[in-house]
Protein backbone atom coordinates (compact mmCIF):
# COMPACT_ATOMS: atom_id res chain seq x y z
CA UNK A 1 0.00 0.00 0.00
CA UNK A 2 2.88 2.48 0.54
CA UNK A 3 4.66 1.20 -2.78
CA UNK A 4 1.42 2.70 -4.35
CA UNK A 5 1.30 5.67 -2.81
CA UNK A 6 4.42 6.13 -3.39
CA UNK A 7 3.66 5.79 -6.95
CA UNK A 8 0.85 7.49 -7.22
CA UNK A 9 2.33 10.71 -6.00
CA UNK A 10 5.37 10.30 -8.28
CA UNK A 11 2.90 9.91 -10.87
CA UNK A 12 1.20 12.88 -9.95
CA UNK A 13 4.12 14.78 -9.73
CA UNK A 14 5.07 13.76 -12.77
CA UNK A 15 2.31 14.95 -14.37
CA UNK A 16 1.67 18.34 -12.26
CA UNK A 17 5.50 19.23 -12.94
CA UNK A 18 5.70 20.28 -17.05
CA UNK A 19 2.19 21.80 -16.09
CA UNK A 20 4.10 24.12 -13.26
CA UNK A 21 6.95 24.64 -15.82
CA UNK A 22 4.77 26.09 -18.34
CA UNK A 23 3.57 28.30 -15.76
CA UNK A 24 6.03 29.66 -14.45
CA UNK A 25 7.58 30.03 -17.87
CA UNK A 26 4.85 31.95 -18.82
CA UNK A 27 5.41 33.94 -15.74
CA UNK A 28 8.77 34.64 -16.89
CA UNK A 29 7.26 35.42 -19.85
CA UNK A 30 4.84 37.55 -18.70
CA UNK A 31 7.67 39.79 -16.45
CA UNK A 32 9.84 40.06 -18.96
CA UNK A 33 7.45 41.78 -21.19
CA UNK A 34 5.94 43.63 -18.34
CA UNK A 35 9.44 44.89 -17.84
CA UNK A 36 9.96 45.38 -21.32
CA UNK A 37 6.75 46.88 -21.38
CA UNK A 38 7.68 49.57 -18.51
CA UNK A 39 10.79 50.42 -19.17
CA UNK A 40 9.46 51.32 -22.62
CA UNK A 41 6.85 53.16 -20.74
CA UNK A 42 9.79 54.99 -18.92
CA UNK A 43 12.02 55.64 -22.02
CA UNK A 44 8.48 57.41 -23.39
CA UNK A 45 8.06 59.09 -20.33
CA UNK A 46 11.58 60.25 -20.51
CA UNK A 47 11.49 61.45 -24.20
CA UNK A 48 8.40 63.19 -23.09
CA UNK A 49 9.90 65.11 -20.58
CA UNK A 50 12.97 66.38 -22.88
CA UNK A 51 10.28 67.02 -25.09
CA UNK A 52 8.05 69.54 -22.68
CA UNK A 53 11.21 70.48 -21.70
CA UNK A 54 12.64 71.61 -25.16
CA UNK A 55 8.89 73.14 -25.44
CA UNK A 56 9.16 75.24 -22.27
CA UNK A 57 12.29 76.23 -23.41
CA UNK A 58 11.26 77.37 -27.27
CA UNK A 59 7.96 79.13 -25.42
CA UNK A 60 10.37 80.72 -23.12
CA UNK A 61 12.73 82.15 -25.99
CA UNK A 62 9.59 82.84 -28.12
CA UNK A 63 7.94 85.05 -25.29
CA UNK A 64 11.33 86.97 -24.38
CA UNK A 65 11.68 88.09 -28.21
CA UNK A 66 7.72 88.95 -28.22
CA UNK A 67 8.51 91.29 -24.96
CA UNK A 68 11.62 92.36 -27.09
CA UNK A 69 9.66 93.18 -30.11
CA UNK A 70 6.51 94.83 -27.79
CA UNK A 71 9.38 96.96 -26.51
CA UNK A 72 10.82 97.81 -29.34
CA UNK A 73 7.12 98.66 -31.53
CA UNK A 74 6.29 100.66 -28.24
CA UNK A 75 9.62 103.14 -28.23
CA UNK A 76 8.92 103.24 -32.28
CA UNK A 77 5.36 104.17 -31.32
CA UNK A 78 6.52 106.60 -29.05
CA UNK A 79 9.15 108.16 -31.49
CA UNK A 80 6.62 108.53 -33.68
CA UNK A 81 3.91 110.30 -31.48
CA UNK A 82 6.86 112.79 -30.85
CA UNK A 83 7.94 113.09 -34.12
CA UNK A 84 3.92 113.33 -35.05
CA UNK A 85 3.69 115.92 -32.28
CA UNK A 86 6.37 118.28 -33.82
CA UNK A 87 5.18 117.82 -36.91
CA UNK A 88 1.66 119.20 -35.73
CA UNK A 89 3.55 121.52 -33.75
CA UNK A 90 5.69 123.03 -36.86
CA UNK A 91 2.49 123.11 -38.88
CA UNK A 92 0.38 125.43 -36.55
CA UNK A 93 3.39 127.73 -35.97
CA UNK A 94 3.89 127.73 -39.91
CA UNK A 95 0.21 128.38 -40.27
CA UNK A 96 0.61 131.17 -37.13
CA UNK A 97 3.62 132.51 -39.17
CA UNK A 98 1.81 132.62 -42.85
CA UNK A 99 -1.61 134.19 -40.49
CA UNK A 100 0.49 136.82 -39.42
CA UNK A 101 2.27 137.12 -42.93
CA UNK A 102 -1.00 137.50 -44.46
CA UNK A 103 -1.90 139.83 -41.37
CA UNK A 104 0.62 142.02 -41.74
CA UNK A 105 0.41 142.43 -45.52
CA UNK A 106 -3.06 143.65 -44.63
CA UNK A 107 -1.85 145.73 -42.32
CA UNK A 108 0.56 147.50 -44.80
CA UNK A 109 -2.13 147.88 -47.43
CA UNK A 110 -4.32 148.89 -44.93
CA UNK A 111 -1.66 151.61 -43.69
CA UNK A 112 -0.76 152.58 -47.71
CA UNK A 113 -4.46 153.27 -47.81
CA UNK A 114 -4.21 155.34 -44.96
CA UNK A 115 -1.25 156.73 -45.79
CA UNK A 116 -2.58 157.72 -49.62
CA UNK A 117 -5.98 159.09 -47.82
CA UNK A 118 -3.97 161.17 -45.95
CA UNK A 119 -1.70 162.71 -48.72
CA UNK A 120 -5.39 163.38 -50.75
CA UNK A 121 -6.67 164.91 -47.90
CA UNK A 122 -3.29 167.40 -47.52
CA UNK A 123 -3.59 168.41 -50.86
CA UNK A 124 -7.50 168.91 -50.70
CA UNK A 125 -6.65 170.96 -47.43
CA UNK A 126 -3.54 172.88 -49.25
CA UNK A 127 -6.20 173.66 -51.79
CA UNK A 128 -8.28 175.05 -49.48
CA UNK A 129 -5.61 176.91 -47.44
CA UNK A 130 -4.97 178.91 -50.77
CA UNK A 131 -8.42 180.26 -51.10
CA UNK A 132 -8.44 182.57 -48.40
CA UNK A 133 -5.66 184.70 -49.68
CA UNK A 134 -7.63 186.04 -52.13
CA UNK A 135 -8.81 189.68 -50.48
CA UNK A 136 -11.38 190.01 -53.81
CA UNK A 137 -13.38 186.56 -52.81
CA UNK A 138 -14.29 186.12 -49.64
CA UNK A 139 -15.15 182.55 -48.44
CA UNK A 140 -16.49 180.66 -45.81
CA UNK A 141 -15.56 177.27 -45.09
CA UNK A 142 -18.40 174.87 -43.30
CA UNK A 143 -16.96 171.64 -42.04
CA UNK A 144 -18.06 168.52 -43.78
CA UNK A 145 -17.73 164.43 -43.39
CA UNK A 146 -14.79 163.59 -44.58
CA UNK A 147 -12.88 160.21 -43.03
CA UNK A 148 -9.75 160.17 -42.37
CA UNK A 149 -7.45 157.85 -39.66
CA UNK A 150 -11.06 156.99 -37.55
CA UNK A 151 -12.26 160.25 -37.70
CA UNK A 152 -14.25 162.29 -40.98
CA UNK A 153 -14.20 166.02 -41.75
CA UNK A 154 -16.58 167.47 -44.15
CA UNK A 155 -15.85 170.85 -46.18
CA UNK A 156 -18.28 172.90 -47.58
CA UNK A 157 -17.37 176.42 -50.04
CA UNK A 158 -19.38 179.34 -49.93
CA UNK A 159 -19.64 182.83 -51.25
CA UNK A 160 -20.61 185.91 -49.45
CA UNK A 161 -22.02 189.07 -51.27
CA UNK A 162 -19.25 190.84 -51.45
CA UNK A 163 -19.82 195.22 -51.07
CA UNK A 164 -19.93 197.36 -53.79
CA UNK A 165 -16.52 198.79 -52.99
CA UNK A 166 -14.92 195.84 -54.90
CA UNK A 167 -13.28 196.24 -58.40
CA UNK A 168 -13.78 193.33 -60.33
CA UNK A 169 -11.47 190.38 -61.23
CA UNK A 170 -11.82 188.84 -64.02
CA UNK A 171 -12.98 189.66 -67.36
CA UNK A 172 -15.62 192.63 -66.83
CA UNK A 173 -16.43 195.86 -68.84
CA UNK A 174 -14.28 198.49 -67.75
CA UNK A 175 -14.64 202.17 -69.28
CA UNK A 176 -11.37 203.24 -71.35
CA UNK A 177 -10.13 206.22 -69.92
CA UNK A 178 -9.07 207.86 -73.40
CA UNK A 179 -12.90 208.04 -73.54
CA UNK A 180 -13.51 210.00 -70.45
CA UNK A 181 -10.89 212.29 -71.13
CA UNK A 182 -12.91 214.84 -72.90
CA UNK A 183 -15.58 214.52 -70.38
CA UNK A 184 -13.52 215.84 -67.80
CA UNK A 185 -11.93 217.71 -69.89
CA UNK A 186 -15.21 219.40 -70.76
CA UNK A 187 -16.71 219.77 -67.37
CA UNK A 188 -12.84 221.06 -65.67
CA UNK A 189 -13.90 224.80 -65.88
CA UNK A 190 -17.31 224.45 -64.71
CA UNK A 191 -18.42 222.83 -61.34
CA UNK A 192 -19.36 219.46 -60.67
CA UNK A 193 -22.44 219.16 -59.44
CA UNK A 194 -22.88 216.00 -58.67
CA UNK A 195 -21.32 212.88 -60.19
CA UNK A 196 -23.04 210.02 -57.87
CA UNK A 197 -26.52 209.87 -60.37
CA UNK A 198 -23.91 208.85 -63.59
CA UNK A 199 -21.65 206.54 -61.89
CA UNK A 200 -24.38 204.74 -59.57
CA UNK A 201 -25.47 202.93 -62.69
CA UNK A 202 -22.37 201.56 -63.60
CA UNK A 203 -21.08 200.27 -60.29
CA UNK A 204 -24.07 198.16 -59.32
CA UNK A 205 -23.58 196.83 -63.57
CA UNK A 206 -20.39 196.42 -62.85
CA UNK A 207 -21.35 194.69 -59.24
CA UNK A 208 -24.04 192.67 -60.39
CA UNK A 209 -21.80 190.84 -63.22
CA UNK A 210 -18.52 190.49 -60.96
CA UNK A 211 -21.42 188.82 -58.54
CA UNK A 212 -22.48 186.20 -61.52
CA UNK A 213 -18.51 185.45 -62.41
CA UNK A 214 -17.75 184.92 -58.91
CA UNK A 215 -21.13 182.50 -58.25
CA UNK A 216 -20.66 180.80 -61.01
CA UNK A 217 -16.38 179.88 -60.45
CA UNK A 218 -18.06 179.17 -56.66
CA UNK A 219 -20.37 176.85 -58.36
CA UNK A 220 -17.76 174.91 -60.41
CA UNK A 221 -15.15 174.63 -57.81
CA UNK A 222 -17.72 173.31 -55.38
CA UNK A 223 -18.59 170.58 -57.75
CA UNK A 224 -14.94 169.66 -58.23
CA UNK A 225 -14.75 169.79 -54.36
CA UNK A 226 -17.45 167.50 -53.92
CA UNK A 227 -16.39 165.05 -56.49
CA UNK A 228 -13.12 164.89 -54.90
CA UNK A 229 -15.00 164.58 -51.31
CA UNK A 230 -17.07 161.95 -52.53
CA UNK A 231 -14.16 159.73 -54.00
CA UNK A 232 -12.43 160.35 -50.97
CA UNK A 233 -15.55 158.96 -48.69
CA UNK A 234 -15.87 156.01 -51.01
CA UNK A 235 -11.80 155.06 -50.83
CA UNK A 236 -12.49 155.77 -47.02
CA UNK A 237 -15.45 153.38 -46.75
CA UNK A 238 -14.03 150.68 -48.70
CA UNK A 239 -10.84 151.08 -46.30
CA UNK A 240 -12.62 150.85 -43.07
CA UNK A 241 -14.80 147.77 -44.70
CA UNK A 242 -11.89 145.88 -45.28
CA UNK A 243 -10.56 146.83 -42.25
CA UNK A 244 -13.36 145.84 -40.25
CA UNK A 245 -13.40 142.41 -41.93
CA UNK A 246 -10.08 141.86 -41.04
CA UNK A 247 -10.51 142.57 -37.34
CA UNK A 248 -12.95 140.21 -36.99
CA UNK A 249 -11.30 137.52 -38.86
CA UNK A 250 -8.94 138.02 -36.47
CA UNK A 251 -10.44 137.96 -33.44
CA UNK A 252 -12.07 134.22 -34.70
Amino acid sequence: LPTLKFYGSMKIKSLILPYLLQIRDRLYQEEQSHRSEVERMRTEISDLTEELHQKEITIATIMEKAALLERQLQTELEIKEKMLGKQQVCKQNKKQRTSFDLSKKEYAAYSDSIDKLERQSGMLRNDLAKLPKDKEMPLRVNPIMYFGRNCAKQTAVKVEEPGLGLEPEGPSPVPDPQEQTPAKSALAPEVIEDPLPTETPFAATVTEKFLQEEERRARDFEQVLNSHIEELQRQSENTIKKYTAFKQSRHR
